[in-house]
């Protein structure tokens, strides 16, 4: 009589609150599930299922390390505008016309936005909606033919075969 072979399972790994919330604050610095599973020792299938599934531990300690790291993100943010406005300010005058007016038009754009206030980006409702109109009689007056190239040519648009 021929015996059995008997495999050993290995027992389902019991994780602690603390290694899940570990694991949490990783992948918030590694950003990879493969990473944090290398870094932590913990398989990719449960760090997956942890985060897929919304595990508590793992969302609290997601939400408290964006928390305690929102504010470090927003000064540096702050850093680097301060540095770029200093350094866009000193080149300013040696900028040329077109330089200076893209320029100008951006951090107008910007404190606009910062403002809560209307710019050049914003299209009132009416806009679209003439553009909706004008792109609707466009297509009315010009035919699609499949399978054709357009070739931009200076004097107008050239069709192939034509």
């Amino acid at each position: 009589m021929a015996s059995k072979r008997v495999t050993k399972r290995k027992p389902k790994q019991r994780w602690k609150p603390a290694d899940i919330e570990r694991a949490a604050i990783r992948y918030c610095i590694e950003g990879t599930v493969l990473g944090t599973s290398r870094l932590e020792s913990i398989p990719e299938t449960t760090i997956i299922n942890w985060k897929d599934t919304g595990r508590q531990e793992w969302v609290d300690a997601i939400e408290s390390y964006r928390d305690q790291n929102n504010d470090r993100f927003i000064s540096t943010a702050n850093k680097i505008i301060d540095k770029a406005t200093e350094v866009t300010l000193d080149k300013l005058p040696e900028a040329s016309a077109q330089q200076a007016a893209t320029i100008g038009a951006i951090y107008y754009d910007k404190q606009r936005l910062a403002l809560s206030l209307p710019g050049s980006y914003t299209a009132s409702g009416s806009t679209v909606e003439q553009l909706a109109r004008q792109f609707k009689a466009l297509a009315s007056t010009h035919t699609i033919v499949p399978n054709s190239t357009v070739i931009e040519h200076e004097k107008g648009p050239i069709k192939d075969g034509g």
